[in-house]
């Protein structure tokens, strides 16, 4: 019958749940014919030993609408609705290591919360199993319960989600609270007084990837080592006994595990990859190489953290890459330049690097650093200057430069017979350069 047509996006019903999509249900049996109402995917409602066939609605826009109405009721209104600014959608294969992932997300992107678990929001022996055995766990009820969690205030800041979205409807119910909350944000975001709680949100999808043998093979090691450790804590008392997951223990149900990532929570998320910021992170490697991806994936971008008219403001003034990026080729040129078409000027600076530079740079070997004086008339001509700092530059040294402006006594007018006023001192300005200068400084051996 229908309960045997589609089982997909199923899980364990209590009364509760049934409760709660009962209005959606209702909803759904109005807004369409009987014939489409036919098209049930089967339900078992564990606790009681009774299978039912219950309607299952498909349809994300209406899951997503009928969610959003339920929690802004339940708030007291849409200026309650203020979900985390940036909120980093995480999914990944059987055994790509989101855990250890994860942590480095979260150091990249200054998140302090650990992530949310989607598992973690059901409970009960029933769906434990499920979870275990990596079926799937009904749409609306894990968008509501989704949702609900991320109005924490522990997740104001950010948040990874792990394990959501693990089907079409949900990935598209994100992509409609984004939607929803962009619109929150041009609402208020001239409001003094919500425009700090109702700001542009940051979405990044992001998937960890192995290969199916490689998932199986990580989840096998995984139980093994898992099933040792659990036996030295059953033997000697040393350590906790942990929980371990079937599929990790028997490899059709990892490889089960493994074909539900592949095909439902994988194409979930490539169903709105081109509306969001998409991640993907081949997790294959060994774990410096994947840290390091995740860390160039994740680093700051002004355009997708900055509102819109403050990045268009401050994105004219030179990035610091854009500053370095051509920077060798602009000091040869300029070197060469200095040889073709002031060649004197650049013997005296060499002169002066020589006499008043090396043997104060030659004393501080040892410590990598030297702060160098100078008052050289030489250095009033600013080309010297930037001489000065090219050849320190090209011959291995970090010099910074600052200037500083002093007055000094250089002439007392004389004494006139009969004056008995004070003499005039006559003062001059003296611009006094200080070169910080560091190198790499030789390892000494100690012992």
């Amino acid at each position: 019958g229908a309960a045997a047509r589609r089982v997909k996006g199923w899980m364990p019903r209590t009364s509760a749940a049934f409760r709660a999509m009962s209005s959606l249900e209702a909803d759904v049996a109005a807004a369409q014919p009987s014939s489409d109402l036919e098209r049930e995917r089967g339900s078992v409602e564990y606790g009681v030993g009774v299978e039912r066939a219950t309607a299952e609605v498909d349809d994300p826009r209406l899951i997503f609408d009928h969610v959003w109405e339920r929690l802004e009721r339940e708030r007291g209104g849409e200026t309650f609705m203020t979900f985390p600014k940036e909120i980093i959608w995480l999914a990944g294969a059987p055994g790509a290591g989101k855990g250890t992932m994860s942590k480095f997300i979260m150091e990249e992107r200054g998140i302090t919360t650990p992530p949310l678990e989607t598992s973690s929001l059901f409970t009960g022996e029933d769906a434990e199993r499920m979870k275990a055995e990596g079926r799937l766990l009904g749409d609306a009820e894990v968008v509501e319960a989704v949702f609900r969690r991320l109005f924490d205030e522990s997740y104001a800041k950010g948040v990874i989600v792990d394990g959501f979205p693990r089907t079409e409807v949900q990935a598209f119910c994100i992509k409609y609270l984004h939607q929803r909350m962009e619109g929150l944000y041009s609402k208020y975001r001239e409001d003094p007084t919500m425009m700090h709680l109702m700001r542009r949100p940051v979405f990044h999808l992001c998937v960890l990837y192995v290969n199916e043998a490689e998932s199986i093979r990580r989840q096998m090691v995984r139980g093994r080592e898992l099933a040792q450790s659990n036996e030295i804590a059953r033997d000697l008392g040393v350590g906790e006994i942990a929980d371990s997951r079937a599929t990790d223990a028997d490899e059709k149900l990892a490889k089960h595990r493994y074909k539900v990532f592949k095909d439902t929570v994988y194409p979930s998320l490539n169903a709105i990859r081109n509306k969001l910021h998409f991640h993907f992170i081949d997790a294959s490697f060994d774990k410096a190489l994947v840290e390091a991806k995740i860390r160039e994936e994740f680093a700051y971008q002004s355009s997708l953290e900055l509102g819109e008219d403050t990045h268009e403001l401050i994105s004219s003034v030179k990035s610091a890459k854009d500053i370095v990026q051509h920077a060798r080729q602009n000091l040869v040129q300029r070197l060469n330049g200095y040889v073709r078409e002031n060649k004197e000027l650049l013997l005296e600076v060499i002169e002066l690097l020589q006499t008043d530079f090396e043997h104060i740079l030659l004393r501080q070997a040892l410590a990598g650093a030297a702060i160098i004086r100078s008052n050289n008339a030489l250095l009033s001509n600013p080309v010297a200057v930037n001489m000065v700092l090219d050849i320190l530059s090209e011959r291995g040294y970090f010099v910074t430069l600052d200037v500083y402006r002093s007055r000094e006594p250089h002439l007392i007018d004389p004494i006139t017979p009969g004056d008995s006023s004070p003499q005039r001192i006559r003062s001059r300005t003296v611009r006094n350069f200080i070169f910080n200068v560091e190198f790499a400084r030789p390892k000494i051996r100690r012992g």
